[in-house]
Formats: C-alpha cells, sequence, structure tokens
C-alpha cells in the first residue's frame, strides 16, 4: 500500500436459476495506514434487484422483508490494528467495524458493530 492508500471497485452481475431475483452488485473501497500500526477502511457495497423472481412464489405478508427482491446499499467504516512484527502476536491484528444500512427496499435496516480477530499469512 502506498502514501495514500488503496481503492478498489468491484461490479458484478448474480445469475440465479430459481426463484430469488437475479442480482447486480458492487463495492467501492477506500483504506489506508494511518502509522505502521493502524488502519481505516470505509466501504460502499450494494444489491440491486433485477426484479425478475418467480411471481407465483408466496411471500409471509408478517415478514417486512422480502428475501426474493430487493435492494440494500451498506456503508462501512472499520479501524483496525496489526502487531508489530516483533511481537508475539505478529501477524494478528483486531479490527472494529461500523455498518449501517443507507438504502434499500424489502429489507430490515438497521447498523451493526462487529469486532474480529485477523490474522495474516
Amino acid at each position: 500500500m502506498d502514501k495514500f492508500g488503496y481503492i478498489g471497485a468491484e461490479v458484478g452481475y448474480r445469475v440465479r436459476t430459481a426463484e430469488p431475483s437475479d442480482e447486480y452488485r458492487y463495492l467501492l473501497e477506500y483504506g489506508f495506514n494511518v502509522n505502521k500500526n493502524i488502519y481505516m477502511r470505509a466501504k460502499l457495497d450494494g444489491i440491486l434487484s433485477a426484479e425478475n423472481a418467480d411471481s407465483s412464489t408466496s411471500i409471509n405478508a408478517a415478514n417486512l422483508s422480502n428475501p426474493l427482491e430487493f435492494d440494500s446499499g451498506k456503508f462501512e467504516l472499520a479501524t483496525g490494528w496489526n502487531f508489530d512484527k516483533n511481537s508475539s502476536l505478529a501477524g494478528f491484528g483486531i479490527e472494529l467495524t461500523f455498518t449501517r444500512e443507507i438504502y434499500g427496499s424489502n429489507i430490515l435496516q438497521g447498523n451493526n458493530i462487529q469486532f474480529g480477530i485477523t490474522k495474516v499469512y
């Protein structure tokens, strides 16, 4: 990673052969190192329904989400700590992530916080 960090972009189309709708998918990501131990990352991760699900399938009206056709956009912020190369925990790290649903239809929206242990091989 250079001094300006990195940028990633992905786009795709998921083809389904049964009930769920096909999906357009995308991911935009930017990350950088604050110093030799701390890093930060931001992501925009999205799914757009192709709206071609099998319409003959019944959906439970009591459920607020539609698992067959939905749109979802998530914004994620993460920060992490990598242990020094000379540490007994070299190659390991910890990461804290906050994810927020910023748009969507036929989904249950919410925020989540995750804590993880990372390992670089």
